[in-house]
């Protein structure tokens, strides 16, 4: 059985709470691209609210999942196998696009950037979600590493952005930031976690910081959420 730490359940679990509820705040439906789609959980959560939905991915482990899925929700998403840093889509095809946690894993992020912004409509929307390298959750890290601790999982990215080059990588183009949220933003490395007794009395500890500091501190997020609008010509 595979076992999760707490500081990984909690930063999951708020994932599916914090991207979905956002865009339900934000993002009006429409025609809806998500670049990196996986399992497809955020595709099938628009398709609930009346997206138009296509989900690409680089391979298609998932498809027959995501087919089943919104077969039981009586919705229809179009799967396609493509690279995110090479959509296969007409400039300004789509009214949204999404990719969460999906930039940071790419060989080049600013050209899967650049593809998401290529493929948005003027007055459309961009959903991103990205680690933030200058959270306290990667202070502790590096701090930790610097002592002889191990790298894991959410240290071993290809690119490491902050909160501001992330937003840099698509306010100068034409985009208007409409909110920025930490999806996690009180979070704690899993080897110091080992250091606490009782994993439920951790995640009691971590959604209490959560509620002290957190909604307001989208800087101090562990991964980031921002919703762009592009501008009208």
């Amino acid at each position: 059985m595979l076992m999760i730490d707490p500081n990984t359940r909690y930063l999951l679990r708020r994932r599916m709470e914090v991207v979905p509820r956002a865009i339900r705040r934000h993002v009006p439906p429409g025609r809806t691209l998500e670049a990196g789609a996986g399992s497809g959980w955020m595709s099938l959560a628009v398709a609930s609210m009346g997206h138009d939905v296509v989900a690409l991915d680089n391979h298609e482990s998932y498809f027959p999942f995501i087919r089943r899925q919104a077969r039981r929700m009586k919705s229809n998403i179009e799967l396609i196998e493509g690279d995110a840093m090479s959509l296969p889509f007409a400039d300004r095809e789509f009214d949204v696009a999404m990719s969460v946690a999906v930039l940071e894993h790419l060989p080049d992020p600013r050209q899967g950037a650049a593809e998401l912004r290529r493929v948005v409509r003027p007055g459309g929307h961009l959903v991103i979600g990205m680690p933030n390298w200058h959270s306290q959750y990667m202070l502790l890290k590096k701090m930790e590493m610097w002592l002889g601790g191990e790298i894991d999982y959410n240290t071993r990215i290809h690119t490491a952005h902050s909160y501001i080059s992330i937003r840099e990588m698509f306010r100068p183009y034409g985009f208007e930031e409409l909110c920025a949220l930490p999806i996690a933003p009180f979070s704690i490395p899993p080897s110091l976690l080992k250091l606490l007794p009782g994993s439920h009395s951790i995640e009691r500890l971590i959604l209490m910081a959560e509620r002290g500091l957190g909604s307001r501190l989208a800087w101090l997020g562990q991964h980031v959420l921002f919703i762009f609008q592009r501008r009208i010509d």
